[in-house]
């Protein structure tokens, strides 16, 4: 009968027949009405002949009824069990419910992917992945790596995919890492991490490199990656002298790095003393100007030294102009109204400093003044056309006068 009708409703059918139970033991076949008569069960039961009766026993003191308090207690048990069952199944089901919330949080945050070690974290156990990826609500589009299936992959989760591959320690390099600091318009399709040096990566469409210079990763983007020091000087070990020079333009431009730290990253190299980038960048820095350039008195040496050679005058160097004195001429000759101003890369880059050149070159064609714009590297690689222009100039103005 328990088996037929399971725990919980057999503890209801034993509750409805506690009436069976006397103080006791058994009660008299006439109360319970569940069986036989004696007498019958004894004709079935028994095989030979009838056994002469017993003397009765004589009557036992009469003890209070306990029967409502063995069906109190049954029922105490019975809901008992009932509310540990079902607290139970609610239990999981809330858990359940909690998992997947986090879950779902985290893919919101984190480009719709997910590793296996922090699905793991999270609370979901290996048959489950592995369920969500049957099913197909996740995709597996790398060893450990998965996706929530729906919708085409941005770059920045190229990127990060490629991190959870490397796994712990792993840090987005090379044109990869310039692309996360804004240097490079379009992310290349093939994402380069660098990773331990105990540590073997191969998948498809990423390529993992094991350094042997210490990396100092930085977060950009809410990825870990190389200092954009170090990723100019992966790159220039990779990329021609143009992509260079515009990764240091688009970095000065952007004020993710200054003069000084290119410098120290040339002249003072302590991590990348052996890298292969470094001197392609120095040379690029030494041919624009950020290294190597002369000084304002060496540069005014160098000039005189050309006017000297042309048989011109020498024209004065450092004159203030304009309203307050605001303007500062390298070389000028007042009397022809003509001035000769030689930039320096690192002094004439970034846009304020532009602005103000602007302004003063405006300030001077307004007041009639003739000016004549060269770098550094004119001076001092081209110094004869230099020479010669400065001299043409001088002569038609002087005639002029």
């Amino acid at each position: 009968r328990f088996a037929q009708l399971g725990e919980v409703s057999a503890a209801r059918v034993l509750m409805a027949h506690l009436g069976a139970f006397g103080p006791l033991g058994w009660a008299e076949p006439s109360k319970r009405g569940l069986h036989a008569p004696k007498e019958a069960i004894c004709t079935q039961v028994s095989r030979g002949p009838k056994a002469p009766d017993r003397p009765k026993a004589p009557d036992r003191p009469k003890t209070p009824d306990r029967t409502h308090k063995v069906g109190a207690i049954c029922l105490l048990y019975t809901i008992r069990y009932d509310i540990y069952y079902y607290f139970m199944i609610d239990t999981r089901l809330d858990g359940r419910a909690a998992t997947s919330a986090r879950v779902a949080a985290w893919f919101a945050t984190h480009d719709r992917l997910i590793s296996r070690m922090e699905a793991r974290q999270l609370g979901l156990t290996q048959a489950q992945i592995d369920r969500r990826v049957r099913c197909g609500a996740w995709e597996r589009i790398y060893r450990g790596v998965y996706r929530l299936a729906g919708g085409p992959i941005n770059p920045l989760a190229r990127v990060r995919a490629a991190v959870l591959v490397g796994g712990p320690g792993t840090v987005v390099s090379h044109h990869a890492a310039a692309w996360l600091w804004g240097l490079r318009d379009e992310l290349v399709d093939e994402v380069t991490i660098t990773v331990g040096r105990n540590r073997i990566v191969r998948a498809a469409g990423l390529r993992a490199i094991r350094s042997r210079h210490p990396v100092r990763p930085v977060t950009r983007r809410g990825l870990p990656c190389t200092d954009v020091v170090r990723t100019i000087v992966d790159c220039a070990s990779e990329a021609n002298v143009t992509e260079v020079d515009d990764l240091v333009d688009r970095a000065l431009a952007k004020r993710v790095i200054r003069v000084e730290q290119l410098i120290k990253a040339a002249t003072d190299p302590t991590d990348l003393r052996h890298h292969r980038g470094r001197p392609v960048l120095v040379e690029r820095l030494r041919q624009r100007g950020v290294t190597g350039s002369p000084n304002p008195s060496v540069l005014e040496s160098r000039m005189a030294r050309l006017f000297r050679r042309q048989q011109i005058p020498v024209p004065k160097a450092e004159v203030c102009w304009g309203p307050n004195q605001r303007y500062r001429l390298d070389f000028a000759y007042p009397q022809l109204r003509l001035v000769i101003e030689v930039d320096g890369w690192s002094a004439h880059f970034l846009p304020e400093q532009q602005r103000r050149d602007h302004e003063r070159g405006n300030a001077l064609s307004r007041a009639g003044w003739t000016v004549l714009h060269y770098d550094w590297w004119a001076v001092t690689f081209e110094a004869e056309r230099v020479a010669r222009e400065i001299a043409d100039t001088y002569r038609q103005l002087a005639a002029a006068a």
